[in-house]
């Protein structure tokens, strides 16, 4: 698991760099503006309305698609496969219609501070990207199939034209006409379907019209998709509320939570999302054959591996938030304060970067386990607790209080997990664990140190830009050298993968 999570995050880290190009395009193009919060109320709203449908599907996908393949054949997976694709299509195409008929209601649901040019703006750009929704339904199943293959890398570089076509949209809408912002989306999901369809075939995937709704495997699919679907709609009511009240602040609020999150993500997907796919493709296996001992194995190591990754990185992400966002927004139409407003969102994120990366993690486990009672517990108490700290943590600290709320949220959320998943399976080895992660943090205050000691020594001598990224590389070897030197099992592995591979 190590060896290939180690190529995909490579392979994710220039997607990712790609994707941060073109975050940094479209700040640059219109800074923090009614123009940004407009677009990214847009893309919000397809994401909300069919990302808990979208999860729902890659979720149930790989469990019910292990069993059908260890205990029957290739065509009851493909009919499956198509069942699920045919059914989903035509529920988002009854969900396109509803959300024409009722395009500027739904935009104020959405965004209930908007109103003059920007709702009108929002109106207009979500006309156009929620077509989107038509084609998510197949590259969400397609991308299931392609993990049960073992193809976990395919999927990651689909998106490639997507960010592309991006690019391309925010420089025409710049010189041209803010519409050409919605058909950016449109054409990058487009050819994103194309591609993984090209994929998908040769792996043996055909398409047919099957619409075997009696079949029990679509029987037990429904069983959990439903549940995960509920989960995820809650975890985007959850978004909807942070995004609604920033509408409420001054203009921009929107913008600074979206532009701190995708900083934050990045991390998240660039080293869990690659480690969680392959976990979660590896568990569904054993989760079918019934193997809890093994299952237990592979997650304390992907534990403990989420842990040595992202502690440093929330750590030196914390030190220096407002840097980060001027290094990678700093220029163009985003100005000093929409880097300070932004850069103290991401403070606050960051504190809850490791409890989101093991969150994806525990909860790929219920999945697998075709338990989503669980988790869809967990979303609501997480959904109340959110409401409660948003409203309370706003009044004070503004949109820095939102982000430190979805950290709170998370952190509450894991422990929760964890218990009641030991409650489920016994005992996951917390004590290892944390006698690990003591280490891990020892490691990180002794990296995070160092760069500001760099950073300080050397900001008045040259650009910040150049001080901050010697001081990152600085704390990286650092932490890589000093996680070896204290003897951490999993960089001692890491370490020695690492030098085989160059040895070849």
């Amino acid at each position: 698991m190590k060896k290939t999570f180690l190529f995909m995050a490579c392979i994710t880290l220039l997607i990712k760099i790609i994707a941060l190009f073109r975050e940094v395009a479209l700040s640059y193009f219109f800074g923090l503006s009614n123009v940004t919060d407009a677009y990214f109320i847009s893309l919000v709203i397809p994401t909300i309305i069919f990302s808990f449908i979208g999860v729902g599907i890659k979720t149930a996908f790989l469990p019910i698609y292990s069993r059908i393949s260890k205990y029957e054949n290739k065509k009851a997976g493909l009919v499956y496969t198509n069942t699920l694709i045919n059914i989903f299509v035509i529920i988002t195409f009854l969900i396109n219609i509803i959300i024409w008929l009722n395009i500027e209601a739904i935009v104020k649901v959405f965004a209930v501070g908007f109103e003059g040019e920007t709702l009108n703006l929002a109106v207009k750009l979500t006309r156009i990207t929620v077509v989107t929704m038509l084609f998510l339904p197949i590259i969400y199943v397609l991308e299931g199939f392609l993990n049960s293959k073992k193809s976990f890398l395919l999927p990651i570089i689909s998106t490639l034209p997507l960010n592309i076509w991006m690019i391309f949209s925010y420089y025409f809408a710049y010189n041209y006409g803010l519409t050409y912002l919605g058909f950016g989306q449109v054409l990058g999901v487009f050819t994103q379907l194309i591609l993984i369809i090209f994929l998908s075939y040769k792996y043996g995937y055909r398409y047919n019209f099957d619409l075997d709704y009696k079949s029990e495997n679509l029987n037990r699919s429904m069983k959990l998709i439903i549940p995960v679907m509920f989960s995820s709609a809650v975890n985007q009511i959850n978004k909807l509320i942070d995004k609604t009240i920033a509408s409420t602040m001054s203009d921009g609020g929107i913008s600074a939570l979206n532009y701190a999150s995708r900083i934050n993500k990045l991390v998240d997907d660039l080293f869990i999302v690659s480690l969680a796919t392959i976990f979660f493709a590896n568990i569904s296996k054993l989760a079918a054959a019934n193997n809890i001992a093994k299952l237990k194995t592979n997650l304390n190591e992907a534990i403990k591996l989420t842990l040595l990754l992202l502690i440093p990185a929330s750590v030196g992400m914390m030190l220096f938030s407002k840097e980060i966002v001027q290094l990678i927004y700093g220029r163009g139409a985003f100005d000093s304060s929409a880097v300070a407003i932004t850069g103290s969102a991401l403070f606050f994120y960051t504190i809850g970067l490791a409890f989101l990366g093991l969150r994806h993690i525990i909860i790929k486990v219920f999945y697998a386990l075709e338990d989503s009672k669980t988790p869809v517990i967990n979303t609501i108490i997480a959904l109340l607790i959110n409401i409660i700290l948003n409203l309370i943590l706003s009044k004070y600290m503004g949109v820095a209080g939102l982000a430190l709320a979805t950290s709170i949220v998370d952190g509450i959320i894991v422990f929760s997990l964890i218990t009641a998943l030991q409650k489920k399976i016994g005992s996951i080895g917390v004590l290892n664990i944390l006698k690990g992660t003591t280490k891990i943090i020892l490691a990180s205050i002794i990296m995070g140190g160092s760069s500001l000691l760099l950073f300080y020594s050397i900001v008045n001598l040259v650009d910040q830009n150049l001080a901050l990224i010697l001081s990152i590389l600085c704390g990286a070897l650092v932490y890589y050298s000093t996680s070896i030197l204290i003897k951490i099992p999993e960089a001692i592995q890491l370490n020695n993968m690492i030098i085989e591979r160059f040895k070849k």
